[in-house]
């Protein structure tokens, strides 16, 4: 049966805590004390994290599929962001969750119906589109033996034909915000499915065939439209939970004190790429010098230390796999860690828990050695004094400005940066 929206290779495997919970970050420190030395340059402050990007009220957006997954995201992230939406869908009547946005009107439109496209077209008569997304598509599993001459005419007309045509439609409603703002924008959602250089794992033939036809569709858009001041580019989501994908992107089981299950999660995740592996997993038990005992010096090791170099090796190949990828940066691996691992900021007390981190920032200034041969950068974060059930509702940074902080270190660093210790405020901390 199909399933609504493109699904995808993922890109990013989350893994979940010791205790299988998929959720914010676990291993969590007290507060930092004199460990800034250098930040890295154009950082965003966490308590001052860079604005919604909003656009003119005048900018209005279609997208298609609009109704749940990926289309209904869209419609929130513009609205949110004070754009025009108009919110196409095959089923408005169902479209429960739709009908709670504030979008500008919705418009019933089936992809797979050039009459339903021309109609809609009718009624936008007259009205600019800044940016046309193209998201509706389904996804039909099936191998060599079992794929069938309809499921791949079936995805064809969804998945191509029907972008194809909508963009036809409504190029008189793109030339006319071109006309007003400069520029217009078509967006495809396609996948890295229909890339052909990136084919490494077969099957899906009708869905992976209607993608890279969507591709090949959209470029030539793109040599047509320039003389209009119209963009057209090909986006692709992610491994994305929706009804499409069983809801269930791609998370896995995985103890990171249980060797078994780290082979396990592997084996699942073979011959997928990954881009960023974020060891999150970790467990906090206090002790002083004379309460510490030798149980819990060894279960934070095994947790804290040793876990994340297990998951790290098991999932090389997958992290080679993406720093291979024609025109990739790199792939990186990010140890959540504490400044409470740092030697140079030691206040004392905490023996299991401070040696477990002092010991995960030298197994990844390791990795970062061995690995910079394969262009995967290793670095270690502090998330903050973050407010979690494992510091009893205590804490100075919540959930949402750690991430927010540690994500934007993330995204600015490069190889140069491999083998580093950060704070999720950006600087540098002395080992």
């Amino acid at each position: 049966m199909a399933k609504q929206h493109g699904a995808s290779a993922p890109r990013f495997a989350r893994v979940p805590g010791p205790f299988g919970a998929v959720g914010p970050f676990t291993a969590v420190s007290g507060p930092s004390s004199g460990d800034q030395s250098r930040s890295l340059s154009n950082l965003p402050s966490y308590k001052n994290p860079l604005p919604p990007r909003k656009m003119s009220a005048a900018k209005t957006v279609l997208i298609t599929g609009s109704n749940r997954g990926i289309g209904l995201a869209f419609a929130k992230h513009y609205v949110t962001n004070g754009w025009k939406v108009i919110a196409a869908a095959r089923d408005l009547q169902s479209a429960n969750e739709l009908k709670l946005l504030k979008v500008a009107r919705t418009v019933q439109l089936d992809t797979s119906d050039e009459a339903s496209i021309t109609a809609a077209a009718e009624q936008l008569k007259g009205e600019p589109i800044d940016l046309l997304i193209n998201n509706a598509g389904i996804g039909i599993g099936g191998g060599i033996d079992q794929t069938s001459k309809a499921e791949m005419m079936q995805q064809f007309e969804i998945n191509t034909v029907g972008p194809f045509l909508v963009t036809r439609a409504l190029l008189p409603n793109l030339k006319l915000a071109a006309a007003q703002n400069g520029s217009a924008t078509v967006g495809q959602v396609t996948s890295r499915m229909g890339c052909v250089s990136d084919n490494g794992s077969g099957g899906m033939y009708g869905y992976r065939a209607s993608k890279c036809a969507l591709n090949i569709v959209n470029a030539s858009l793109a040599v047509d439209l320039k003389h209009d001041k119209i963009i057209a580019l090909a986006l692709h989501p992610g491994y994305v939970s929706t009804r499409m994908t069983g809801n269930s992107g791609a998370i896995v089981t995985l103890d990171a004190t249980d060797e078994a299950t780290i082979v396990k999660a592997a084996k699942e995740l073979e011959d997928i790429p990954i881009d960023l592996l974020v060891n999150n997993a970790g467990i906090y038990i206090a002790g002083d010098l004379e309460s510490t005992t030798k149980d819990e010096l060894m279960r934070q090791f095994e947790v804290n230390t040793v876990g994340p170099f297990l998951v790290t090796r098991a999932l090389l190949p997958n992290l080679k796999l993406a720093a291979e990828t024609v025109g990739s940066a790199g792939a990186r691996v990010v140890t959540v860690s504490s400044v409470m691992g740092s030697i140079t900021n030691n206040a004392g007390g905490n023996y299991s828990y401070n040696a477990s981190k002092a010991a995960v920032n030298m197994v990844n200034s390791s990795l970062a050695i061995d690995l910079k041969k394969d262009n995967i950068a290793a670095i270690v974060v502090h998330p903050g004094y973050v407010v979690t059930d494992l510091t009893g509702g205590l804490g100075d940074v919540h959930t949402g400005e750690s991430v927010a902080g540690m994500t934007a270190v993330i995204e600015k660093v490069t190889m140069a940066d491999t083998g580093k210790f950060f704070h999720f405020q950006g600087h540098e901390i002395a080992w």
